[in-house]
């Protein structure tokens, strides 16, 4: 078997399954064939042939690493320091115009008009410089000090480009794994992973500032309610869960 994206037809012809990491992206390639629909949001990635997925597709989940379970102390305290001190909001990813966060962030600038101590925060792999940005950009963080810098922040902006709104997003997964609250655009990829009841869902910057402001001045119970809430789906990501749907797939070939 193999991951469903990047498409590459000699290795699709030559593997007995294919291996989809969100049910929203699988759905769609079992489709896409009959589906026009389908075939036409998955164009960027597939192209415009026909009969590209003749294999079967397997929805396995994408896997929480453990290790982001307990973010250690003194680390945290020091990107809190790094941040500002403040109500730090972050957005760690792929750092170019395309892929920021936009309406997130300008949700964020709405309500920092009101609580001072709110700043944006974002940092990552710059794939194209992203001038006239708002926030504070930080340096790339390395993967270990990953969780620290998740748990110093009051919550994370997750993906607002399209692969997100299929494929998923890693980050969001990091996310519940510390408990820090996601503020999440509404997507079909975001309510399979966090559920239609998340409080923290967002589809213009208008919401996202709403949902901003209940989560800076719900105070500590509020964010405790939705830690709770990331906890409990986190066990949809557990490795043994993905492992035991990837041993599923694998028996049924």
């Amino acid at each position: 078997m193999t991951m469903a994206v990047p498409y590459d037809a000699e290795v699709f012809d030559r593997v007995d399954g294919l291996i989809a990491t969100t049910q929203t992206w699988r759905d769609l390639l079992v489709k896409r064939d009959e589906d026009d629909e389908a075939r036409a949001i998955l164009k960027d990635w597939y192209g415009d042939g026909p009969d590209l997925i003749r294999k079967p597709v397997f929805y396995v989940g994408q896997a929480c690493d453990p290790g982001f379970r307990q973010p250690m102390p003194r680390r945290t305290l020091r990107f809190r320091h790094a941040f500002t001190n403040g109500d730090a909001i972050g957005y760690f990813g792929r750092i170019a115009p395309a892929t920021m966060p936009t309406i997130a962030m300008t949700g964020v600038m709405d309500v920092a008009r009101f609580f001072p101590q709110l700043q944006f925060i974002y940092g990552g792999f710059v794939r194209k410089p992203v001038t006239n940005q708002i926030g504070l950009q930080v340096p790339p963080i390395a993967y270990d000090d990953m969780p620290a810098a998740i748990a110093a922040c009051t919550a994370v902006v997750g993906n607002e480009e399209k692969d997100a709104d299929f494929l998923g997003s890693g980050k969001i997964i990091d996310a519940m794994a510390v408990g820090t609250p996601v503020l999440a655009k509404l997507n079909p990829v975001r309510l399979e992973q966090l559920g239609e009841d998340y409080p923290l869902f967002y589809r213009d910057r208008w919401e996202a500032a709403l949902k901003l402001h209940e989560l800076v001045t719900g105070g500590g119970p509020f964010r405790q309610l939705i830690a709770d809430f990331m906890v409990k789906r986190l066990e949809l990501h557990h490795p043994d869960e993905v492992g035991r749907r990837l041993y599923e797939a694998w028996r049924s070939l």
